[in-house]
């Protein structure tokens, strides 16, 4: 069953309902005011009418939707209701507009703002900007409205903070709801995503909306997303993608926080106070990060890694920061952490590196090492200090890896980067959790996804979808790649993968791309003229427009997914769906497609007819009207 997510004030949508309508046999409900409905359309624009059909598709599946809940409830089993796929609902309303007015009306991107102290990138590149002071305004947002609230504003981000299109967090000086995310969540520090690199503009709105609808039903953390205009110092600077900062919170990143310092009496502490203040033994929020080295020492750290196997047989070993006599400006790309989350002491740093080693030793093990023979090479865990050490009560390798990794996390995890093709994976934003709390399940848990900019082919080296990019390409992501051999891993991917197919997560992904398309054409244009100059200068950049390019994401998506399936069939050990099975379902496809098409002529060209009537009837000042807005 596939439940959908509200969303409170605003207009949504998710086709994939429908998909699901139409496969339960439902039809849609014949609108008796059909004719007022039609009437009220000649008088709005196209946009808004667009908008306005989706909505009230949504509602309608939604409505039927929950009627079936209802028939349903004495027959549901209540664990299998945990494990309902969420599909998420997204905005399509008109964009909200979010005003930026700056102190003095100085640029966030001023040289003056230039930290002198602080750099990043691999060689110091990149620079880093200090905080101006701000007013934000927000309009075109029913429920969610702000005028001149006092906030503190930056340019963000690694390499997308080198181009002219800057990424911007905010951080109000009070806790603020923005534009109805998170479920109207009041919270201090958000962020607006450039998308300057990408023609589309919907690489990171099309990965998080298969975030969302795979971590939704697990519990786990994704960032909420709404595209807006945004205004710096009363000059339109195009749409950018509003998103949740990467950050642990009760509303976000849900973990234990170490106690803070301020809050105690240094001087004159007691012996249980400072231990309290030391404790270990609470929630950690990181990322596997290539910059780390830009980080203070005391919020980074790296752990040594064991040789690998890719898909095609060859071995190879990730470079690590903890390698002797590493220089990340000179090796390609070694790895480290960053603790996202505050930790005040050494201590905590030191206790979660020895964990994260351990973690990995205790994976390492269970997937290359020889354990046939239980008695002489039993498999390993980790303590709740840290420590890796033999466990002869475990008797296959996903039993040790489960005491040690939610697994249900990798896999939707792996089954996101690796359906979007993200190459940024496999070096950086990155995240996990590791809450040793006493209260905590004392597992890795990946989460939080982040930074799409890469995915859907923007790499050159992500382009080829008849293979498991992830286990292919080196360097890889050694947190995925170490899993390569072990078939409980594909078996239970490929499980997730047939549940969110079913589900509609992919197909709902796809229709996102035309809706979004669709309805805010106009409005992706408008970004595109704002900063098309810049195109030309850029020669390293192909820069087309945003049709063209979500039409490419979108067949990407469509050919990754042809090849996916059976890829992981192969790694799982199933054997492949009959050839005449499937060309007996191709072909029942192919007929309901034809039969489809043929409905959807008929009615258009009844809609038309009935529009072209309308169109001949109606006063010239309507028509008027109609085509100025």
């Amino acid at each position: 069953m596939v439940v959908l997510k509200e969303r409170g004030l605003f207009v949504k949508r998710t086709i994939t309902a429908i998909l699901l309508v139409f496969l339960m046999g439902f039809m849609m409900p014949v609108n008796a005011a059909e004719g007022q409905e039609e009437d009220r359309q000649i008088e709005k624009s196209d946009k808004e009418t667009k908008a306005e059909e989706v909505a009230e598709k949504a509602d309608s599946a939604k409505s039927e939707d929950t009627d079936q809940e209802t028939e349903d409830t004495d027959k549901a089993d209540p664990e299998e209701d945990e494990e309902d796929i969420v599909l998420y609902s997204y905005f399509t309303d008109d964009l909200p507009k979010i005003y930026i007015k700056t102190k003095d009306g100085i640029a966030i991107f001023d040289k003056s703002l230039i930290n002198p102290d602080e750099v990043k990138g691999m060689d110091g590149e990149i620079p880093v900007y200090n905080y101006v002071e701000a007013q934000i305004s927000v309009t075109d947002c029913e429920g969610y409205e702000m005028t001149d609230v006092p906030a503190q504003v930056k340019v963000r981000g690694n390499y997308t903070s080198i181009y002219q299109k800057k990424p911007i967090r905010i951080k109000f000086d009070k806790k603020q709801a923005m534009c109805g995310l998170n479920d109207g969540a009041e919270l201090k520090s958000w962020v607006l995503l450039a998308e300057f690199l990408d023609s589309s503009l919907l690489r990171n709105s099309v990965a998080q909306y298969i975030a969302n609808s795979l971590y939704s039903s697990s519990g786990y953390y994704a960032t909420d997303f709404r595209y807006v205009e945004v205004y710096l110092n009363d000059r339109y600077n195009g749409i950018y993608l509003l998103v949740e900062q990467q950050q642990a919170g009760t509303d976000r990143v849900n973990i234990p926080q170490p106690e803070d310092p301020e809050d105690y009496d240094l001087d004159n502490l007691s012996q249980e106070e400072y231990e309290e203040l030391h404790n270990v033994r609470t929630g950690y929020f990181f990322e596997y990060d290539g910059y780390s080295f830009n980080e203070p020492e005391n919020v980074q750290f790296a752990i040594r890694y064991d040789p690998l196997v890719n898909d095609s047989g060859t071995e190879w070993t990730p470079k690590s920061m903890a390698d002797e006599g590493i220089d990340p400006k000179e090796d390609p790309r070694p790895t480290g952490f960053s603790i996202t989350s505050d930790i005040y002491f050494d201590e905590q740093r030191d206790y979660l590196e020895k964990c994260v080693q351990s973690i990995w030793d205790v994976i390492y093990d269970a997937a290359y090492n020889d354990h046939e023979n239980l008695e002489e090479h039993p498999y390993h865990t980790m303590t709740l200090d840290g420590e890796y050490e033999e466990d002869p009560s475990i008797e296959s390798a996903m039993e040790a890896v489960s005491k040690v990794v939610d697994i249900d996390s990798l896999v939707d995890m792996y089954l996101l980067q690796e359906v979007t093709q993200n190459a940024d994976c496999r070096w950086s934003s990155f995240y996990f959790t590791l809450d040793m709390s006493e209260e905590g399940n004392h597992l890795l848990t990946y989460t939080a996804p982040w930074d799409f900019d890469q995915s859907f082919g923007k790499e050159f080296r992500a382009r080829s979808v008849d293979s498991l990019f992830l286990m292919e390409d080196i360097p890889g992501n050694p947190w995925f790649a170490v899993f390569l051999n072990q078939e409980w891993f594909w078996k239970a991917v490929y499980e997730r993968y047939t549940e969110a197919e079913e589900a509609g997560v992919f197909s709902g992904a796809l229709e996102m791309i035309d809706t979004y398309t669709d309805i805010y054409q106009e409005d992706f244009d408008e970004n595109y003229d704002r900063w098309a100059s810049y195109f030309d200068n850029m020669p390293d950049l192909t820069m087309i427009n945003q049709e063209e390019a979500s039409d490419s994401i979108r067949d990407m998506l469509v050919q990754k997914l042809e090849y996916f399936g059976p890829l992981l069939r192969q790694h799982a050990g199933i054997d492949p769906v009959p050839e005449d099975s499937a060309d007996q379902g191709d072909e029942e496809s192919a007929e309901e497609v034809k039969a489809e098409d043929a409905e959807e002529s008929k009615t258009e060209d009844a809609e038309e007819s009935k529009t072209e009537g309308a169109e001949e009837s109606k006063p010239e000042a309507v028509e008027e009207s109609k085509t100025e807005g």
